[in-house]
């Protein structure tokens, strides 16, 4: 059952107590946390870390995720959010990572599924940019001859991509 906060701070006033942690012992359903676990495709801790950051989101490494009631879990990456709640990513067994937040917390100040869309979208962007990069495309390639970058895929050579310079014609293979 879901309280609203101002109706639980009601209650608090309404039988004096002075601070809800003194509630907590005496109706513990109430002011527990509901972690959330979201499954990801998310398996590269440095993209995601560089992902979150480029969304310009703090992050923190082996630290806790703040819920609610001052609840905590600890997460292997944990994003660091404007207010009181954070969304952590833990690695699970299939070596994904998983999204672990208290999304009734994160709702407060966020919307939740367009901030979880965003960073899954980001990790993607990160995750094919990366991949081009490692496989000497997008203009990393260069010319052994002239060092130019105006390069052209051109034909393969016992299962390795050729190239051909467009500055000076130089033909060459992958390094």
């Amino acid at each position: 059952m879901e309280i609203p906060l101002d109706v639980f701070m009601a209650i608090c006033k309404a039988v004096d107590l002075e601070d809800w942690r003194e509630i907590t012992e005496l109706t513990p359903e109430i002011t527990k946390p509901r972690w959330s676990t979201l499954r990801s495709k998310m398996v590269d801790a440095e993209l995601l870390k560089a992902s979150l950051r480029d969304l310009g989101i703090t992050v923190k490494t082996y630290a806790d995720v703040r819920g609610r009631y001052g609840a905590r879990v600890r997460a292997d990456i944990v994003a660091v959010l404007e207010g009181e709640f954070d969304i952590g990513f833990s690695r699970n067994s299939d070596g994904a990572f998983d999204l672990i937040a208290d999304l009734w917390g994160v709702a407060k100040k966020h919307n939740q599924t367009e901030l979880i869309n965003t960073i899954c979208q980001k990790y993607a962007v990160n995750k094919t940019l990366a991949e081009v990069k490692q496989r000497g495309f997008g203009g990393k390639t260069k010319c052994p001859r002239c060092s130019s970058t105006q390069i052209n895929k051109h034909a393969y050579s016992q299962g390795k991509q050729n190239y051909i310079c467009r500055n000076c014609g130089t033909q060459f293979g992958e390094s």
